[in-house]
């Protein structure tokens, strides 16, 4: 009673605030009334804002605010959410975001399809039990999960969800049903390894890590138990990281997979549980979220986010000067050359930080060309890795050496890159059986020439740069590099069919990291699995499975520091470099913080003098 009775005093203040006001307005003259009414508006907005900050606090902390004020919803917030600290206490809710998105994705389903960008869309949809802090990573605390227990041998999790977790509602696309405040349930986490278990899903790269899971058996609605076979170092946060699959959504058949791969209408869609809904997706165009009103924790600020589809870095700063986003990665060039000037500073805030990602060449090891080590060792020393860090990145990244990222204790700091060193690379083909025997200047083996195809992603604003510079400098040892430009969909389609000699990628790290995925000789012959170069190393192998069952640290590093010597020796890929993640977002944008896990959208906000028109 006495927290409603502060609330029902403090909007009283602002009603006789509005009253006096409208009432000078009626007796003063035409002029004092235009000035009057846009510094009482200014000084409402004022008010609002002080009121939505006090509320916010007291929401945090617990209390449980049961009113609202005019343009804000009033939320339950449970004690003790993942990340509430990175909340500013000024912040009030409205504006939007509009992003920029570099490349189409085939569909929008995440388990399926391995593409960045869908797995960022459901990260906005979906919640995990519990989630890192971004501050402090090594901590966890609780999104859908209310509490949980860990057994001693750490092979069993007991989790407790949350009461009053509903599913988004959505219309059937398919046979029209309305589905309305539908409740998360521990079936719906069973449902979800269930699908992912099931050989004829293709999701490889995402079924290998539980393979060490035996399996989830459910107590009640809102309690399940998670049992893994083997202790494994990722099972905390294998469990924690769950999320859940809505059953009344995919209406999952086991023995009609394929129906699961290829419904287009419902693969289109996401349904989740998470802070943002899904709304639309305009191929070719943008994809909408709108946020989730209903959310069970403490909502994001913005109320919408679009994903514009902007495919040429240089149309897409363009964009952001005129407007039409808000948000864009920018190159290197554009960083160091085009947003130096003194308007970009007024209106925008560039961002550099650590990115958990490397690049790097791929080799196809069934290939006759790139079975041979001596070859790849070769290929490597034909990459002059200074210059493209230099004139690629304009110096903003590191040169690796392993699949690690560069800042983990796991990575082997201690291992030198291969020299860029064309008279070696040329030593090592000669031993392989390389040489030029008809004096054209291209090497040739048993009639074969040495020439291959570089597969790229169409316009990546890096790799095409990158390929001319070691199409130059291998043409002086006679290696002749094609380099083929496609379509993001038809490059992973030929990657997951085996169907390219050298590729261009790069890959997105995690806090932690199994090799498994992408490194394990069971990975090597699968279709649609990560080891696209087909990699198999028997004692790799040995290492990749002690180190998923090694719980002590210092033990698992030394382990994975001898897997990234290997790697290193064996050259199945050529690792180029970590570029730092640059970015720009407009001015209007608070709280945008970086931490080392990134920054968080859910606390952005825009004051509301600053919110556009309709927002």
């Amino acid at each position: 009673m006495g927290t409603r009775s502060t609330w029902t005093n403090v909007l009283l203040a602002v009603i006789a605030l509005v009253l006096g006001a409208g009432f000078y307005f009626l007796v003063d003259a035409t002029d004092i009334l235009r000035q009057r009414t846009e510094v009482s508006v200014r000084e409402l907005q004022a008010v609002r804002s002080e009121l939505e900050r006090l509320r916010r606090g007291i929401e945090e902390r617990g209390l449980g605010v049961t009113g609202a004020f005019p343009g804000t919803a009033a939320q339950s917030v449970p004690p003790r959410f993942a990340n509430a600290d990175l909340r500013d206490p000024e912040a009030v809710d409205g504006g939007k975001l509009i992003t920029r998105s570099g490349a189409e994705t085939a569909n929008m389903n995440s388990i399926i399809n391995n593409d960045a960008i869908v797995s960022s869309y459901w990260e906005l949809t979906y919640d995990s039990l519990a989630s890192r802090n971004m501050k402090e990573p090594t901590r966890w605390e609780p999104l859908l999960a209310e509490s949980w227990e860990i057994s001693a041998d750490k092979l069993t999790f007991t989790v407790h969800l949350r009461p009053n977790l509903f599913w988004h509602d959505f219309t059937d696309p398919t046979t029209g049903e309305a589905f309305v405040q539908v409740p998360v349930t521990a079936h719906d986490f069973r449902f979800y390894i269930d699908v992912i278990r099931n050989e004829g899903i293709h999701c490889e790269p995402v079924r290998n890590y539980f393979n060490d899971l035996d399996r989830i058996d459910v107590i009640d609605e809102r309690t399940f138990r998670v049992i893994w076979k083997e202790p494994y170092f990722l099972s905390e946060s294998m469990t924690l990281g769950l999320s859940p699959l809505p059953r009344h959504f995919y209406r999952f058949d086991p023995a009609r997979p394929d129906e699961f791969n290829e419904n287009d209408e419902r693969n289109r869609m996401i349904v989740g549980c998470g802070p943002w809904v899904f709304q639309s997706w305009e191929k070719g165009s943008e994809v909408v979220f709108r946020r989730n009103e209903n959310y069970y924790g403490i909502k994001p600020h913005l109320k919408e986010v679009r994903f514009k589809l902007i495919k040429e870095p240089n149309a897409a700063l363009q964009a952001l000067r005129k407007g039409e986003v808000d948000q864009t990665g920018l190159t290197t060039d554009q960083w160091m050359d085009q947003t130096t000037d003194e308007l970009f500073a007024q209106r925008f805030r560039k961002i550099e930080q650590t990115r958990r990602v490397y690049f790097y060449i791929g080799w196809n090891m069934r290939t006759e060309l790139f079975a041979d080590r001596r070859v790849r060792l070769a290929m490597t020393h034909l990459v002059d890795r200074e210059r493209i860090l230099a004139d690629v990145y304009r110096g903003l990244g590191r040169i690796v050496t392993g699949n690690f990222f560069i800042d983990s204790p796991y990575y082997d700091a201690s291992i030198e890159p291969y020299p860029f060193d064309p008279a070696r690379a040329a030593e090592l083909l000669k031993e392989a059986g390389w040489a030029d025997s008809d004096g054209d200047n291209i090497l040739d083996r048993n009639g074969r020439r040495f020439d291959f195809i570089f597969l790229l992603i169409s316009n990546h604003p890096y790799y095409k740069k990158i390929a001319p510079i070691i199409k130059e400098d291998m043409s002086k040892v006679g290696v002749i590099m094609n380099i083929l430009e496609i379509e993001w969909n038809v490059y992973t389609q030929r990657l997951n069919e085996w169907n390219f000699d050298a590729c261009g990628l790069g890959w997105s790290l995690g806090y932690e990291a199994d090799p498994h995925q992408l490194w394990h000789s069971a990975e090597a012959n699968r279709k649609n699995s990560s080891n696209h170069c087909g990699f198999a190393n028997a004692e790799a192998d040995r290492i990749i499975e002690n180190g998923r069952r090694e719980f002590d640290v210092d033990r698992r590093i030394a382990l994975y520091r001898r897997f990234h010597r290997i790697l290193h020796e064996e050259q199945p890929y050529t690792f180029l470099l970590s570029p730092c993640s640059l970015s720009a977002i407009h001015n209007r944008y608070r709280n945008v913080v970086v931490y080392p896990l990134g920054t968080d959208i859910n606390s952005y906000w825009v004051p509301l003098a600053e919110q556009r028109l309709g927002e």
